[in-house]
């Protein structure tokens, strides 16, 4: 496995995103669905989504959270539904690993904007593939070098907080969720790293 890459030798990889089933929620039901599933994983990944700002020192609250299980992908949509006490309780669940790049901030910023909880058993690969030696990280970089496959960043800067996202938006962020969550996995079955 590699642990260097170059934007020219990621842009030779052939693109790949989640193919999967990805279930939006957003209501009360499909919320309580939605956790009796995520609590029966051990590993899961996670990423969150803001709408963009144009203007200096104006901040949009987390409009996403994407939560990937074994099968299928969760799309929390915060601005319609808050943050679901229960997916809270998944945060600070020690059982459950979730995985993500950058996800130590996105805790902080669900902490802040919505409700306070302790995250537990989070494990950033920004900071795990750095004490693995890694020369690049983020997930565009990441997904190179461990799974081989590039994914397209297009849809990061559009409407998180649209009525209705369109498909191209919901595999965009169904695919960051689930590469945290394959190249946590690939690291964890590798020869090459102890951790």
């Amino acid at each position: 496995m590699i642990t260097e890459i170059t934007k020219a030798q990621i842009n030779e990889l052939p693109l790949d995103k989640f193919e999967g089933e990805i279930v939006i929620v957003d209501s009360a039901q499909k919320i309580t669905d939605a956790l009796i599933d995520i609590e029966h994983e051990n590993i899961i990944g996670v990423d969150t989504e803001t709408k963009p700002t144009f203007k200096k020192g104006a901040l949009n609250k987390t409009a996403l959270v994407q939560i990937a299980t074994r099968n299928k992908v969760y799309l929390f949509r915060l601005n319609k539904i808050g943050l679901p006490f229960e997916l809270a309780r998944v945060f600070e669940n020690s059982k459950i690993q979730k995985i993500g790049i950058a996800v130590i901030q996105d805790m902080k910023e669900l902490n802040d904007q919505y409700r306070p909880f302790k995250h537990n058993n989070v494990i950033d690969l920004n900071i795990l593939c750095k004490s693995l030696d890694f020369k690049n990280i983020g997930a565009r970089n990441l997904s190179g070098m461990v799974l081989g496959f590039r994914i397209s960043k297009r849809q990061q800067t559009s409407n998180w907080e649209a009525q209705t996202l369109n498909e191209a938006q919901l595999r965009y962020a169904a695919t960051d969720a689930w590469v945290a969550r394959e190249i946590y996995l690939k690291l964890y079955h590798s020869e090459q790293f102890n951790f």
